[in-house]
């Protein structure tokens, strides 16, 4: 994208947020009031139940019906991902056949050909990889594919040592195994490190070649580099994949597990097998966890404080003594020399240099022969960590690992051959040993982490944490395809409440036995197109945590979905002109039901059975979530059935789907808009912000009209007046309640509650229509 298109695209999603229509924004048609709301520093309450995301591509996966990704695609959309999300990516690069004529000389095909191919996934670094999905296949990692290595590679028979593959799964033989791809297809992993100027696919690169040992025999024959990708082919800052594709036309079916498997080169009756992969998205920070030095602060051993210098740069101090305070005033940090030790009240600060974080460091080789990156719980994530086995260093080296976690080294030793087990020991000061050393873990660090939470709640730690991931989408660059915005102080306390709140268990069934599964309040697991606009990107993120984002004013905030009680109380006495306000919606406006689509992480097919038997969806792609439609809100509105549609992009759970539906629901319900123009009283109040709002006449009404209001508007105002210039602020004001949050909970394996894993909530499996 040029850069003008892109500040283009900036400024019509900057409008697409202050112009917010439907329940929670007012449209602004006056043009004068219109420039005095941007000369003042307009704020506006950004909903997630309009404008949606709609990503150009309606299939994610870029994979036509038949099964083809396609190779002519000049420029193709790079994609952002936060969460956890499965998809092929775009095919960027392809060659072949390589051919080998062994076995042949008869006139027959030759016997043995290759194809190269990279598939690119995401425009940016990644957590790591879950798993390959071959033909709606998942494949895992440790147990079915491993780093081919001399020790496991069958005499170097079943692929070049560091790349990926299957591996025979019983004693005596190359054939030996149940898993048809053994041997025909080769993966080599690349997280895209920005700052990894290596070659990411080494058996990739003109010039390079491998033999097995013995000549081809039934394994792979000698294998050779693309002369078509030179050193320079990097994609450097591109999460992507090297696939070796390996054709026998001379195989069938009862040549074997690995020589009878569905051939995957399109000459002959073969064919290319779809290929996706399970991946975790970007490396983002967690506002939530605390690295600057705080005054008379408590520090416990193997505490640490990251000192950021004026250019950006970051040294790490670990606290060496057995507990401590620091002192009133900062210590000398940036006096102080590496390896050396600050006193500090009764702390003790030893000067660790730079830490090396997960992002950018350049240390993520995902394919390093003789060793692997596997971490996660039972070592299952390919993960992009700063840990490098057999490497050294100086004392007290303090790496992230896994990400979300920082490790301090004590010694100058080498590491070991493989990861070690660094998931069973994330407390602080908790000993992990690595070969001829061990590391001592210093607790979070401040990028959120990529691992499972062990707490029942079905979420991939904060990655995927709504609140998180708008903030990062705010201060990412646009030439990154973000907003380019800084957070302020107040900001960044609004992102910690949010994160907070998202981060709240909801319970999602009960089993027989009594126990209870919960998952996240709110996730965000998804992707957008780096040509989707801005604003549509950030009101998509917000849905998916029913919140909103209110931009400048004086900062940008942001909310989850939740109720505030109000702290500020407004009555006819804070009025400076007339009072107005609607008592409905119109029917255009209006609705009683709300339906859509999500993309979910798996179907259930068993409702009143454990998620056990709930198989993982092939396909990752949009399907319809259960409506939410309650029939006393249809009986208010004479009997009309009018539906909300919305497209949840960043939601995979099924139960998440609905209770956000209800919020949007319960959210439209509540259709009392007033238009307030108050004195000065109001004006610390933010966009967002909850208030009580009582007129004494409208009290009287049957029923009393609400009371409980959200300002989804706020605009200051100068006014000349007989005495001089007058300040005032005029006030848009939602109704609203606790009642919209309140979502119904199961009760027992047989009352879900409000969730429908059957059809539509609230009515039942009944079509109303």
């Amino acid at each position: 994208m040029s850069k003008t298109a892109e500040e283009i695209g900036m400024i019509a999603g900057g409008i697409a947020l202050a112009m917010a229509t439907g329940p929670l924004g007012a449209v602004i048609t006056n043009l004068v009031v219109l420039n005095g709301m941007i000369g003042m520093g307009l704020t506006t309450a950004v909903a997630g139940v309009a404008g949606l995301l709609s990503p150009g591509p309606q299939d994610p996966s870029n994979i036509a019906p038949q099964g083809q990704l396609p190779v002519q695609t000049p420029n193709p959309l790079w994609r952002i991902l936060y969460g956890i999300f499965q998809f092929a990516g775009s095919l960027t690069f392809t060659d072949g056949p390589m051919l080998d004529w062994t076995g042949t000389l008869g006139g027959q095909p030759c016997d043995h050909q290759y194809i190269h191919r990279v598939q690119t996934l995401v425009a940016h670094q990644i957590c790591g990889f879950l798993a390959v999905v071959i033909d709606g296949q998942t494949f895992n990692f440790g147990t079915d594919l491993q780093l081919l290595t001399s020790e496991n590679n069958n005499n170097n028979q079943l692929g070049p040592p560091g790349m990926w593959g299957f591996i025979p799964t019983e004693s005596g033989g190359f054939n030996k195994g149940n898993n048809p791809w053994q041997a025909a297809l080769l993966f080599a992993f690349d997280c895209g490190d920005p700052g990894n100027a290596g070659q990411p696919f080494p058996y990739l690169l003109a010039g390079s070649a491998w033999a097995p040992t013995g000549g081809g025999g039934n394994g792979n024959p000698p294998i050779t580099g693309s002369s078509r990708w030179t050193p320079t082919c990097l994609q450097r800052g591109r999460a992507k994949v090297h696939i070796l594709i390996h054709y026998r036309p001379s195989n069938n079916q009862s040549d074997g597990p690995a020589n009878g498997a569905p051939q995957p080169y399109p000459l002959g009756s073969g064919r290319i097998p779809v290929i996706e992969f399970k991946i975790m998205g970007r490396i983002v920070q967690d506002y939530r966890i605390v690295t600057a030095w705080q005054a008379s602060g408590s520090y416990p051993q193997h505490a640490y404080v990251l000192y950021t210098f004026a250019d950006g740069a970051q040294w790490i101090f670990v606290q060496q003594n057995g507990g401590g305070a620091s002192g009133a005033a900062a210590p000398n940090f940036a006096g102080t020399a590496i390896g050396s030790t600050l006193p500090d009240g009764t702390c003790l600060w030893l000067n660790c240099g730079a830490p090396v974080f997960a992002a950018g460091s350049g240390l993520t080789n995902l394919n390093v022969p003789g060793s692997n990156k596997l971490g996660g719980p039972g070592g299952t994530i390919l993960i992009a960590d700063a840990w490098q086995g057999g490497a050294g260093g100086y004392q007290n080296q303090v790496i992230e690992a896994p990400i979300g976690w920082l490790q301090s080294k004590a010694d100058a030793n080498l590491t070991g051959a493989n990861r070690p087990n660094f998931e069973a020991n994330l407390t602080l000061g908790g000993v992990t040993v690595d070969g001829a050393t061990s590391w001592t873990c210093l607790g979070r660090s401040p990028y959120a982490t990529c691992l499972p939470d062990a707490d029942g709640t079905q979420n991939h730690g904060g990655i995927s944490n709504p609140a998180l991931a708008v903030a990062d989408h705010l201060q990412t660059s646009r030439y990154s395809f973000g907003m380019g915005a800084k957070l302020t102080p107040d900001g960044i306390d609004s992102v910690i409440a949010a994160a907070n709140l998202c981060d709240e268990p909801q319970p999602i069934e009960v089993f027989a036995d009594g126990t209870t599964l919960y998952e996240r309040n709110y996730a965000c697991n998804g992707c957008f197109e780096s040509s989707t606009a801005c604003g549509d990107v950030l009101k998509s993120l917000a849905l998916s945590m029913a919140g909103r984002v209110v931009p400048p004013g004086d900062c940008w905030r942001v909310y989850a979905g939740s109720y505030v009680p109000p702290e500020i109380v407004l009555g006819e006495g804070d009025a400076r002109g007339a009072i107005k306000s609607e008592w409905r919606l119109s029917l255009r406006d209006a609705c009683n039901g709300v339906k859509g689509q999500y993309i979910p992480g798996f179907l259930p097919i068993n409702p009143l059975g454990p998620l056990a038997s709930s198989p993982a969806s092939p396909s990752w792609k949009k399907v319809d979530f259960p409506a939410v439609q309650i029939a006393s809100y249809i009986a208010e509105d004479g009997g009309a059935i009018l539906w909300k549609e919305i497209t949840l992009d960043f939601t995979i759970s099924l139960w998440m789907a609905q209770r956000i539906a209800w919020i949007v629901l319960q959210s439209f319900r509540r259709q009392v808009t007033v238009s307030l123009p108050a004195k000065a009283t109001p004006l610390a109040m933010l966009a967002g912000d909850t208030v009580t709002f009582a007129r004494p006449r409208w009290q009287s009404a049957n029923p009393p009209a609400p009371t409980a209001f959200f300002a989804s508007h706020i605009v200051a105002r100068t006014e000349m007046t007989d005495g001089g210039p007058a300040v005032g602020v005029d006030l848009v004001l939602r109704q609203t309640d606790a009642g919209v949050y309140e979502f119904p909970p199961p009760v027992s394996p047989t009352d879900f509650g409000g969730y429908s894993p059957y059809g539509q909530t609230g009515v039942g499996a009944g079509n109303v229509e």
